[in-house]
């Protein structure tokens, strides 16, 4: 962090190691994860964690060379059951989830790179999805990314494009019954500061008085073409106003090519600005950037050395301390490695562990019950999804914790009634017995 180049300036060196050491998760315990492996179709490219049918959270993959998508449904053991899978546009590069409509039940927005559009497709809160409504990206747009959020403050989900063939970005506002409107006035001369778009995400980046509350939604996209992230900050109606702020990784990385971009918390103990990693795959380094208080930009955070070719990364809270940590999904390792935070500004990668044939995805979830934080990653070439679980799956055998032998329990606690109580009690006890 600048912060930690601000005090080596004024320290001594003794001093410096012992702020350094300060700094770094010694605290925050080593992951370990327990590996299975789902088939789904051809050729996965997205992964989105959502409840579909009302139980345990569920898994929705985009399957770019099937066209579909492929419907994974949870247990709350580890465990997934392919459901089926929902028709999409061709060449489905990312799915989000979200609730599109009146109802209560988790909807799917799936974007198409062959179509230039968004589908829709409404869930039905028992695991099925329909729906044959889409919303254009507009013509050779090639949306890569997409994320779900309310960028005109009506209460209702929107979404928007990282179009990577038109180099722009494309807000669709919801009417809060599963339709979206196309955008006439994408963002096109601002966003042509980050060529390309590959990835997006959302988060409240406004420069703003200390103490208050953002109340704009904004975005940020990552270019592989001009080598830096671009954050667009929302004016609350549905645009992108000027302000602005593009981070070049090429100031801190050689030949840099952030491919991936996730929001979310490294150090919530010196404020709550929403904080940055960006997946780097040409240098095989993941970049942390930590929110400024007062939302006026990222403060540099030191590249964290994954496997080869990050093409993806999310946050979750991976050892269960209560801070989110990270995890990158490897190309070229075929590997996902995770990143411990300890709450307050150190990083550090953990464990790298094997998944299946280029990864290009990665998501994280509540997939058992440890508290801690899972992953899923979909993995290109092997057509599969790799479950990443801090419990071995599967439902632990014998009765619930803390309950050895239930019926001779209430035994003896009847027993012990009918010492003490008179017939009439004693009549009530052996009715309970029988």
């Amino acid at each position: 962090m600048s912060g930690g180049l601000t005090l080596a300036r004024r320290i001594s060196p003794l001093a410096l190691i012992a702020v350094l050491a300060a700094l770094m998760p010694a605290g925050a315990s080593a992951v370990s994860f327990f590996r299975s492996d789902v088939t789904v179709g051809t050729h996965p490219t997205s992964v989105a964690v959502g409840n579909f049918d009302g139980g345990a959270p569920d898994l929705a993959v985009a399957d770019e060379g099937s066209s579909a998508v492929t419907i994974l449904l949870g247990n709350g053991f580890g465990q997934f059951t392919p459901a089926g899978t929902v028709a999409t546009g061709g060449l489905p590069s990312s799915v989000v989830v979200g609730n599109f409509n009146a109802d209560s039940f988790a909807d799917l927005a799936i974007a198409s790179v062959s179509d230039d559009n968004i589908a829709i497709k409404l869930g039905d809160g028992n695991g099925g999805f329909t729906g044959t409504g889409t919303v254009s990206t507009g013509t050779s747009s090639d949306p890569r990314a997409i994320a779900v959020g309310d960028f005109n403050n009506d209460a209702k989900m929107d979404l928007v494009s990282a179009n990577q063939g038109s180099s722009t970005v494309s807000i669709h506002l919801g009417d809060g019954m599963g339709a979206f409107a196309p955008d006439t006035t994408p963002c096109t001369s601002l966003c042509a500061a980050a060529k390309n778009p590959v990835a997006i995400a959302t988060g409240k980046f406004d420069d703003i008085p200390v103490g208050t509350v953002d109340p704009d939604l904004d975005a940020i996209i990552a270019s592989q073409t001009d080598d830096q992230v671009l954050v667009l900050m929302g004016d609350g109606t549905g645009e992108i106003n000027g302000n602005s702020t593009t981070y070049t990784m090429g100031a801190s990385m050689t030949d840099p090519n952030p491919s991936a971009v996730a929001v979310g918390s490294l150090n919530p103990s010196f404020n709550s600005e929403p904080d940055l990693l960006v997946a780097n795959q040409n240098p095989d380094q993941v970049w942390p950037g930590f929110g400024i208080l007062g939302g006026s930009g990222f403060q540099y955070g030191g590249v964290l050395a994954t496997g080869a070719d990050p093409v993806g990364v999310a946050f979750g809270d991976l050892d269960g301390d209560g801070d989110q940590d990270g995890i990158s999904a490897n190309r070229g390792g075929d590997t996902a490695t995770a990143i411990l935070s300890d709450g307050g500004g150190g990083t550090a990668v953990d464990t790298s562990s094997p998944v299946g044939s280029s990864p290009r995805a990665v998501a994280t979830g509540a997939f058992d019950s440890d508290g801690k934080a899972d992953a899923v990653v979909a993995n290109y070439d092997s057509n599969s999804v790799t479950l990443l679980t801090s419990l071995a799956p599967g439902a632990p055998p014998g009765p619930p914790p803390g309950i050895s032998n239930p019926p001779a329990l209430k035994k003896k606690k009847c027993k012990k009634k009918k010492k003490h109580r008179a017939a009439a009690a004693k009549k009530k006890c052996k009715k309970k017995k029988r």
